[in-house]
C-alpha cells in the first residue's frame, strides 16, 4: 500500500502542535492514506505508556513515516512509538531557533531517511550537527482560519481607538 505513518503532539497547544495539525492535513490533502499516531506530552518521568484506543496505531508497511518532534523529543518519542510505525522511507520534522542545534541532538538524526524543517535558518542549524539529509518545507497556512478571523478588540480588552503594536519572541 501506498499509505504515511504520521506522528506528532496533535493535540498540543504549541507550535510544534500546530505543526504537526498542518503537516497532518498536508498530507492528507496528497490524497494518500494517512494514519495518524498522537504523541502525548512529555513530562519529566518520560512518555505515558502506550494506548491505541488514546493514541492511535500506525499501519504495518508503511511507505513512509513522518514524526513531527524536534531533535531534543526524539529520542523519547523512537522509544515510545511501536515498532509497526516506522517505514522503509523516516522522515523527522524539526524546528530549531538557535543558530547550532547542540552537537549530543545530532544524534537523534539517526534512524531517519532524511530530515525536513521549515526554514535555511533551521536547516542550517540542523546541518551543523547531523549527516542526515535536512530540507526546507514551509509550515502550512491555514488560509481558511485566516479568512474566518475577525479583530475583536473589545474581546481582549484592548482600546478600539488607539494604534497598537504587536511583539513576539
Amino acid at each position: 500500500e501506498n499509505w504515511i505513518n504520521a506522528a506528532g503532539f496533535f493535540q498540543a497547544r504549541t507550535g510544534i502542535g500546530e505543526s504537526s495539525r498542518g503537516n497532518l492535513e498536508l498530507l492528507r490533502a496528497t490524497g494518500r492514506q494517512v494514519q495518524p499516531v498522537t504523541l502525548p506530552s512529555l513530562t519529566p518521568e518520560g512518555l505515558p505508556p502506550r494506548s491505541d484506543t488514546i493514541f492511535g496505531w500506525p499501519m504495518e508497511g508503511a511507505r513512509a513515516s513522518i514524526t513531527v518532534a524536534n531533535a531534543d523529543a526524539v529520542r523519547s518519542v523512537q522509544q515510545w512509538l511501536p515498532g509497526s510505525f516506522w517505514a522503509e522511507r523516516n522522515i523527522g520534522y524539526w524546528v530549531w531557533e538557535t543558530e547550532r542545534l547542540p552537537a549530543w541532538h545530532g544524534e537523534s538524526g539517526e534512524g531517519f531517511t532524511e530530515i525536513w524543517t521549515p526554514s535555511a535558518y533551521s536547516a542550517d542549524a540542523i546541518r551543523t550537527a547531523t549527516d542526515t539529509p535536512v530540507h526546507v518545507l514551509p509550515h502550512m497556512v491555514d488560509f481558511a482560519a485566516i479568512d474566518a478571523a475577525s479583530a475583536d478588540r473589545a474581546r481582549f480588552g484592548l482600546p478600539a481607538d488607539k494604534v497598537l503594536y504587536g511583539f513576539m519572541f
